[in-house]
C-alpha cells in the first residue's frame, strides 16, 4: 500500500498524503483492516508533532477509534492490535499498552510492528533493558520497515531515561542516518547534549529540530512524549529547557 511509503517519511506532507490514501481505501472497502490500523498511526503522528495546529487529544482519540475499528474487524490481526496498543501508550495508558502488545506478539511472533512497538512501550515505562532486545528483534524482522523511526525513537528515549548517555548518542545518530526527517531524534539529541553541558551541540540539535518543527515548545513536549515516571518526565523537560526550547 502506497500509504505505508508515505508514513515512513515522517513529515506533515507525507502523513497528510497517507491519510488521504487510507481514507480513500476505507471508502472503497470499509473492511480493510490494515487501512484502519495505519490511519491510527497517522493520527498519532499528527498529534505527537502538532502539525497544522492539530489538537493532540482529538488526534489521539481519532487514532484510538481507527485502530479499534481495525481490531473489531479482525481481533486476530497482530498488526492492528499492536497499533491499537501503541495508541494506548500515547493516551498515557501504559499497562494496557504493554500487556496487549505482548498478546499481539503471541498472536504473531514475527510481527515486526508488534515487537518494535513493544520496544517503545518498555522504553517509555523505564524498562530499557527489556526494550533493547525488542528493538534488535524488530530490526532483524524488518530492517527497512516504514515504522523503523518509531523503534529508534523508543530506544533513544529509553536510553535517556536510563541515563545511558552514550546509547542516546549512538541510537539517535543511527536514526538520523536511517530517517533524517524524524524530529524526535533531534529532540533527544538536544536533551542529551544539554544534560552533559555540551551546549553548542545542544543548541545545534535544537536548531535542527526547530527547522522541522518550528512551533516546538515545552508545553507541547509535556504531553507529546508519554514517559511513565514523573521524575524521568520532569528530567526530560528540564533538559529540553536547558537546551533552549521555548516554553
Amino acid at each position: 500500500m502506497r500509504a505505508r511509503w508515505h508514513i515512513g517519511h515522517y513529515t506533515f506532507e507525507h502523513i497528510a498524503k497517507a491519510k488521504q490514501l487510507l481514507n480513500e481505501a476505507i471508502a472503497s472497502n470499509p473492511r480493510v483492516v490494515s487501512a484502519f490500523a495505519q490511519l491510527g498511526i497517522c493520527h498519532v503522528m499528527t498529534g505527537l508533532y502538532g502539525w497544522n495546529q492539530a489538537d493532540r487529544g482529538e488526534e489521539i482519540s481519532n487514532a484510538m477509534q481507527a485502530a479499534r475499528t481495525g481490531v473489531q474487524l479482525d481481533a486476530s490481526d497482530a498488526t492492528a492490535l499492536s497499533i491499537l496498543d501503541f495508541t494506548n501508550l500515547f493516551a498515557w495508558k501504559f499497562d494496557n499498552g504493554i500487556s496487549h502488545l505482548k498478546r499481539a506478539i503471541q498472536l504473531n511472533p514475527n510481527s515486526a510492528t508488534a515487537v518494535g512497538f513493544l520496544c517503545v512501550g518498555e522504553a517509555l515505562c523505564g524498562n530499557y533493558q527489556a526494550s533493547c532486545p525488542a528493538f534488535d528483534q524488530a530490526i532483524q524482522l524488518s530492517p527497512n520497515d516504514p515504522l523503523i523511526g518509531w523503534w529508534y525513537a523508543g530506544k533513544g528515549i529509553g536510553a535517556f531515561i536510563a541515563g545511558e548517555n552514550q546509547d542516546v548518542l549512538d541510537v539517535t545518530a543511527e536514526c538520523i542516518h536511517e530517517v533524517p526527517d524524524l524530529p524526535t531524534a533531534y529532540r533527544q539529541r538536544a536533551a542529551y547534549f544539554a544534560v552533559l553541558d555540551r551546549m553548542d551541540e545542544a543548541h545545534e540539535a535544537l536548531s535542527l529540530l526547530l527547522g522541522l518543527l518550528p512551533d516546538a515548545t515545552i508545553t507541547k513536549a509535556t504531553r507529546a512524549v508519554p514517559i511513565k515516571s514523573p521524575e524521568a518526565h520532569e528530567r526530560w523537560l528540564n533538559a529540553l529547557r536547558k537546551a533552549g526550547m521555548p516554553e
